[in-house]
């Protein structure tokens, strides 16, 4: 498992994106909203192709960068922007945040996490969130209702058995 810092450039529609985003980050991400436009900055174990699915699979126009110094470069003049967006990056030392998680899952018998997590299927191009009845719970009433539109506006034809267990879990609340 290797953590990578990325560069998250979401335009257009950016409402719930925020939630999203911390759905696959493991620090708090760095916003800079320009309405219709939202930077963010993350560290993520998540790997940039399943980025790349998971923004598709929520119907996002985006750019996502790995910043990694040997791969890409970055600057913004305004300094408290900069320091915004990017100082975490001075702070962070993804080898030992890895090392850490590792010695941690390894530590524990109890290796399951609270947080939502993306499972790749493997016979299909789409990617299914499992999302349990305890998730639901720490969702705010707005994060519910985006959950229960999304889930319909996709069509009964097209809901899965996971999607009929949501809706279930959903209608509790």
């Amino acid at each position: 498992m290797k953590f990578r810092n990325y560069c998250l450039v979401i335009i257009g529609d950016t409402s719930g994106v925020l939630a999203e985003i911390e759905k696959v980050s493991e620090t708090t991400p760095n916003i800079l909203d320009g309405k219709g436009l939202i930077i963010a900055t993350f560290s993520s174990a998540v790997s940039p192709s399943e980025l790349n699915q998971w923004f598709k699979l929520n119907k996002r126009n985006f750019l996502v960068f790995d910043l990694n110094t040997n791969n890409s470069g970055f600057n913004i003049n305004k300094k408290d922007i900069h320091e915004g967006l990017f100082g975490f990056l001075n702070k962070t030392n993804l080898e030992d945040k890895s090392d850490d998680l590792l010695r941690e899952i390894l530590l524990t018998s109890d290796t399951r996490s609270d947080r939502i997590f993306v499972k790749p299927i493997i016979d299909a191009e789409t990617i299914e969130v499992i999302i349990t009845e305890k998730d639901i719970e720490k969702m705010s009433k707005y994060e519910r209702e985006e959950l229960f539109n999304k889930i319909i506006d996709n069509g009964v034809d097209k809901m899965s058995e996971n999607d009929k267990k949501v809706l279930n879990f959903l209608s509790k609340y």
